[in-house]
């Protein structure tokens, strides 16, 4: 891992944002770490073309115990509803043409990374140490969904940890999720009063490339809808302060998701002091 300078990842977001060609220099390695198996290919799956080796590491199996998707969707056991959400990835994968092996997960049921944070730090730093990119692409942190911000928060403990041991720093950059818009679910922008981003630019190849790859998630056709198949914004990632709120309010307080925003912040506190870290991220 290269130490990120300011030239770097300026040249990294122009070829990350310009249109796709065949001709141009391919992004350096890099991770792609979210929460579910459909987020990247929301995010930024019309720009996979532009990289030369990816990883693609998700935090959860998708999977809730309670079992509410699942049986919404027929499924007995959650196993089986878990299976199928990674089965839908790896068929968005090769459509791509990226290799199958580029993938990592880390396992966690979903709806509970809020309960792990600590873990899924120690987890990606081993993960990341071994693959070795030089720029992270995940979601920012807005209380969209609790799994969402958990991932933030244990990536950039993790990127922290990496570079207080080996004094390398990589790059982290950010792409749209979804945050509360007056109790809708706002989707291709960031989070108002914070950084918009550069909307990334699209040939007909990215775009075709994109919506193959959604039309694979069967499974999440419902929620993939809400979002804006032509619209990707990147940024660089903020330095955040995950004990307070990250927006006026959380998405996800309105649904039964886990956690509520109140205990997410508490339980980020604890893990923040597990890792004995002090100050934002």
């Amino acid at each position: 891992m290269s130490v990120a300078t300011n030239v770097a990842v300026t040249e990294a977001m122009d070829l990350l944002c310009s249109e796709y060609d065949e001709s141009n220099p391919k992004l350096p390695t890099a991770a792609v770490v979210v929460a579910h198996h459909d987020d990247e290919v929301a995010g930024m799956g019309a720009q996979f073309l532009k990289f030369g080796e990816v990883y693609f590491i998700h935090v959860t199996d998708g999977a809730a115990r309670d079992m509410a998707d699942a049986t919404r969707h027929g499924f007995d056991s959650r196993g089986a509803y878990a299976s199928v959400r990674q089965k839908e990835f790896a068929s968005a994968l090769q459509i791509a043409h990226i290799d199958q092996n580029r993938i990592i997960d880390v396992g966690i049921a979903d709806k509970e990374a809020s309960l792990n944070m600590a873990h899924i730090c120690r987890e990606l730093v081993e993960i990341l140490m071994y693959i070795g990119p030089q720029m992270i692409f995940t979601h920012p942190y807005e209380g969209g969904h609790p799994d969402h911000d958990a991932t933030v928060l244990g990536l950039r403990a993790a990127v922290r940890q990496i570079a207080k041991n080996e004094l390398n720093e990589i790059a982290v950059f950010e792409f749209t999720s979804y945050f509360d818009d007056n109790g809708s679910m706002g989707t291709g922008k960031f989070l108002p009063g914070s950084d918009g981003g550069r909307l990334a630019a699209f040939t007909p190849k990215q775009l075709e490339l994109k919506v193959r790859m959604m039309e694979c998630f069967e499974t999440q056709k419902d929620v993939l809808k809400y979002f804006p198949i032509q619209i990707e914004r990147f940024r660089t990632g903020p330095a955040y302060n995950f004990t307070q709120s990250a927006g006026p309010r959380a998405y996800y307080d309105q649904f039964d998701w886990g956690v509520k925003s109140a205990q997410w912040q508490d339980l980020a506190r604890s893990a923040l002091e597990e890792l004995g870290i002090v100050g934002p991220l």
